[in-house]
């Protein structure tokens, strides 16, 4: 059935202030997260990751299935709440100063339900929910349901607490949502979710998609590495600039390569993993004292060798590709070099001898003077204290990642210090429970044995009962025989008196 033109519009304009109630909740959610962080929750660490991975593996498992539906975290502040309600006992909504929170709330006998099943339970509620009209099945409550799997609700926090009723203890178990779900608008009640291919409405905020192993659909997440690489275990993501900053003795894009290379005359390039040799050397590491190519000189005064080029439009530039050749930039100080020079090169402008196409100024470096070596001094200096700052970042970034390392390792052990206190709990109670188990499984067996011993005597009870019977039969039977005896005897007696009379009458 296709809603009404109105009502569309309706609803497009209800998600534009769903969006910014959204945005003004989180803001006094994170106001009030410092006062959570002191809030210890009743569940453990192990708990609270089972019922948010049981929220989110319901959650994509809607039909049919969501566009836009939000991965759940877990909020110590929601948890807080929800505790307070718990303690509270009773299932009407307390008063909170934190807006749009949604409830779902399930008091039961104590110990009938896991929460798991409780959340289980809530879920199951689709089966009364007619997602295109918006509404529950007559007769029926669906309202956990679409609370449960509300789109744009992205954290949730429960908690439980043991109530007595009367002579009774029930478990009341709590869950609080935010942003809160189960709204209305013109007397319609809004759609928990948008029906669509799964991940295709995420905000820009949520450009990642989540979808585990056993999910049917996916679920919209904040995307942990918007850069969408990853710098192994040798590297750290700089998020800025979506570069990996890698570790001493690894290098590449993704410091996936192992670089050993130790300059000993030159300057290390990182991004390479290779050496530029000072000048004089080569090699790999830039340890081999190499020669200078006189086969290659222009010009040779006084045992020296002179190379002239038009490669170089600047002086540093000039210097550069001395280096790469092997050679320096001419510093020339004596008066008879000079004037060579200074021939040779106006030769070469004359002759039309430099055919280089890319030779446009005509500029020959040659030092001249001094100011252009102090210069270069400094500009050595210079360049010397930029290494040393790399090598001092360097060195500060790969402390503060050894930092890092060993506060991420604290965590890891505090977690499994954590999670060894509630193994050792779990095994307490389990061990607890097997007593109190076996000492009801004695009082059974003490039970059977005294219905056994009264069933027993009632048996020999009985037996008496009828040997006495029998005794009484017997007597009764030796009764009837004597009497019968005497009857018998009386009548013989009878018959021989007469049989006497007989005799004396005849």
């Amino acid at each position: 059935m296709r809603p009404p033109k109105g009502y569309q519009s309706s609803a497009a304009l209800l998600i534009v202030i769903v969006l910014l109630l959204n945005t003004c909740g989180c803001r006094k959610l994170h106001r009030k997260r410092r006062r959570a962080d002191s809030f210890v929750s009743g569940f453990g660490a192990r708990k609270r990751f089972q019922i948010v991975t049981q929220h989110n593996r319901l959650r994509g498992q809607v039909k049919p299935m969501a566009a836009n539906m939000q991965k759940m975290e877990w909020s110590d502040t929601l948890a807080a709440l929800a505790q307070i309600r718990a303690e509270s006992c009773s299932e009407n909504s307390t008063k909170s100063d934190l807006e749009h929170v949604g409830w779902n709330v399930r008091q039961s006998p104590r110990a009938v339900a896991s929460h798991s099943d409780i959340i289980d339970s809530w879920f199951q509620e689709e089966r009364h929910y007619v997602y295109h009209s918006g509404q529950c099945k007559n007769n029926h409550t669906c309202k956990h349901y679409t609370q449960m799997v509300w789109a744009t609700s992205s954290q949730v926090g429960c908690a439980s607490h043991l109530c007595k009723v009367g002579v009774e203890h029930w478990d009341m178990f709590v869950c609080a949502y935010f942003p809160g779900g189960n709204w209305e608008v013109n007397g319609l009640e809004v759609m928990p979710y948008i029906s669509g291919a799964y991940c295709s409405l995420c905000t820009a905020s949520m450009s990642g998609c989540l979808r585990l192993w056993d999910h049917v659909g996916g679920l919209c997440e904040t995307p942990r590495n918007p850069c969408r690489i990853s710098c192994g275990q040798y590297g750290q993501l700089n998020v800025s600039t979506c570069r990996c900053q890698c570790k001493r003795g690894f290098t590449g894009r993704f410091c996936q390569v192992r670089c050993s290379v130790q300059c000993v005359h030159g300057r290390y390039k990182e991004e390479e993993c290779s050496c530029l040799c000072d000048v004089g050397y080569g090699g790999a590491e830039c340890a081999e004292k190499l020669s200078f190519p006189y086969y290659s000189c222009d010009m040779q005064i006084d045992g020296k060798c002179f190379m002239v080029s038009s490669e170089a439009e600047t002086y540093y530039r000039a210097k550069l590709r001395c280096q790469e050749r092997g050679g320096i930039l001419a510093q020339v100080l004596n008066q008879k070099i000079q004037d060579i020079v200074t021939f040779y090169l106006g030769q070469l402008e004359n002759s039309n001898e430099v055919t280089d196409t890319d030779f446009e100024t005509r500029n020959f470096w040659i030092d001249l003077n001094e100011e252009k070596r102090g210069e270069e001094r400094g500009e050595e200096r210079r360049g010397e204290e930029r290494r040393e700052e790399r090598r001092g970042e360097r060195r500060g970034e790969e402390r503060r990642g050894e930092r890092r390392e060993e506060r991420r390792g604290e965590e890891r052990r505090e977690e499994r210090r954590e999670e060894e206190r509630e193994e050792g709990e779990e095994r307490e109670e389990e061990r607890e429970e097997r007593e109190r188990g076996e000492e009801r499984r004695e009082e059974r067996r003490e039970e059977r044995r005294g219905e056994e011993r009264e069933r027993r005597g009632e048996e020999r009870r009985e037996e008496r009962r009828g040997e006495e019977r029998r005794g009484e039969e017997k007597r009764r039977e030796g009764e009837e025989k004597r009497r019968g005896e005497e009857r018998r005897g009386e009548k013989r007696g009878e018959k021989k008196r007469e049989e006497k009379k007989r005799k004396e009458m005849i």
